[in-house]
């Protein structure tokens, strides 16, 4: 990736996405990106970067604009994170820890099956958790 693409990619992440733990029903976590734009063209360019699908929102009103939202897996987002995490200012501690829970193995008990998550990938799902928490941290 150019520098300038990965500089590109972090202030966008910064500035419009939002990186956070998603439990799910069996316990398992997983880290997914999400950017929210209206320019679904940007949206389809970052996709193309760092993995992912764009799905359109229709406008809620007859004067708003439609929205489009990226979603980029855990795994795809490991893969290029790297390379965009020197840039970024605002979710550098998300980045970083994201990549720690990546690094990690993992096993969901698969279909059905109770996940065997471990304490250190849900402390630092809840650590992710804690840094996207709203008002004073």
């Amino acid at each position: 990736m150019k520098p300038t693409d990965a500089a590109y990619l972090a202030g966008f992440i910064d500035g419009e996405g939002s990186i956070y733990a998603q439990q799910h029903g069996n316990g398992a976590y997983t880290i997914v990106l999400r950017i929210t734009n209206t320019e679904q063209d940007v949206l389809e360019w970052a996709a193309r970067m760092l993995g992912g699908k764009v799905y359109a929102h229709p406008a809620g009103k007859a004067h708003w604009k439609s929205g489009y939202q990226l979603w980029v897996g855990q795994k795809p987002l490991a893969r290029v994170l790297p390379d965009v995490l020197p840039y970024m200012k605002v979710k550098h501690r998300q980045a970083k820890l994201m990549l720690k829970l990546a690094a990690l193995p993992t096993h969901t008990g698969g279909r059905g099956g109770p996940s065997t998550s471990t304490p250190t990938r849900e402390r630092i799902c809840l650590q992710i958790k804690a840094l996207n928490r709203r008002g004073q941290r």
